[in-house]
């Protein structure tokens, strides 16, 4: 599929934003109702499971590049490249923050977000996908992994950066303080 147009916004990616989150951010900011046209436009399959793990020899990121006009080298940077392929998903080695680590370390189905962050600048950290990573260090709360609302877990699949499918706007919601945060004596 030849490209001959860019998409019309072309928000500029975060130093820390997940590639994942940023197409959504795409889609939403091109007003798609999904982002099924940006995966079409740009010959990537849509991803639902460890949704910000690319394979570098499978997923050919030009065409998002030339979509949104980021170089394909800060895509790369935006996502956990597969290192080397597995038959057992889980078993698959990726890059993490220049560590070389199991996908297991990822979360595989859900998103995970600080509200707070949200209300400060709306979209996705690559550091919310680690698995281990269940506060944010710089508001001292938990992220939210269901939506407050109707308690669905919040997946990968959706039109928004910070509402759910049920309209809940999660920049509205105020976290729990994390564990480390409380005071116990």
């Amino acid at each position: 599929m030849e490209l001959k147009r860019r998409l019309l916004r072309r928000p500029r990616p975060y130093p820390d934003e997940s590639l994942a989150g940023y197409i959504i951010r795409l889609a939403e900011a091109n007003y798609y109702s999904s982002t099924n046209q940006i995966f079409q436009m740009s010959g990537l399959r849509q991803r639902i499971i460890y949704a910000n793990v690319f394979h570098p020899k499978q997923d050919d990121l030009s065409q998002l590049s030339f979509l949104c006009d980021v170089p394909e080298s800060v895509l790369w940077s935006m996502a956990f490249p597969v290192v080397n392929k597995s038959r057992h998903l889980h078993k698959q080695m990726v890059e993490v923050f220049g560590e070389v680590v199991l996908t297991r370390t990822l979360e595989y189905l859900w998103v995970k977000l600080c509200p707070v962050c949200l209300q400060a600048e709306p979209y996705y950290r690559r550091i919310w996908n680690l698995s281990v990573v269940t506060a944010c260090s710089i508001h001292d709360c938990l992220l939210l992994n269901t939506c407050p609302a109707c308690q669905l877990p919040i997946g990968w699949v959706r039109n928004s950066v910070v509402r759910c499918s049920c309209q809940e706007d999660w920049r509205n919601y105020q976290p729990l303080e994390s564990i480390w945060d409380a005071e116990f004596f």
